[in-house]
């Protein structure tokens, strides 16, 4: 290391701890852009550290019952139980990268339909697609 360049220099130390939380940051951001469970697995476990006691926990139930029935709550949607809301809400789907077969069949499925009936009810009595025209000579 250069001598001009003191390795506890505070003035390098700030900068150097400033780079690491930018790289960390952007890591962050790149792992929930992917959707990945990464980032929340690494603080549940530092949450999991400093967990209570039991006996910190009965107290919280006497003390706070609504803070503990919270609790519970959400440890049960860790556990993978859901309440209902959150069963209707996993069942959105990105509906653009369908192609439209898939979709016509998602949704004939849906709706307890035949695809050829769901096409019945949706084009109603216009049950005949317009064909496309002719060819001409010309091209």
């Amino acid at each position: 290391m250069d001598s001009s360049t003191p390795a506890n220099d505070p003035a390098i130390e700030a900068l150097i701890a400033k780079e690491k939380a930018r790289l960390r940051e952007r890591r962050l951001r790149r792992l929930l852009g992917a959707r990945q469970r990464d980032p929340f697995v690494i603080e549940l476990a530092r949450w999991l550290r400093y967990r209570p006691t039991p006996e910190d926990l009965k107290a919280l139930a006497k003390r706070s019952p609504d803070r503990w029935a919270q609790g519970v709550a959400i440890l049960m949607r860790g556990a993978g139980y859901t309440e209902a809301l959150e069963v209707r809400a996993e069942l959105s789907l990105d509906y653009s990268r369908l192609s439209d077969a898939e979709l016509e069949h998602r949704l004939a499925d849906r709706l307890g339909l035949s695809v050829h009936d769901l096409r019945q009810r949706l084009l109603g009595d216009h049950g005949a697609r317009p064909a496309l025209p002719a060819p001409t000579p010309e091209g």
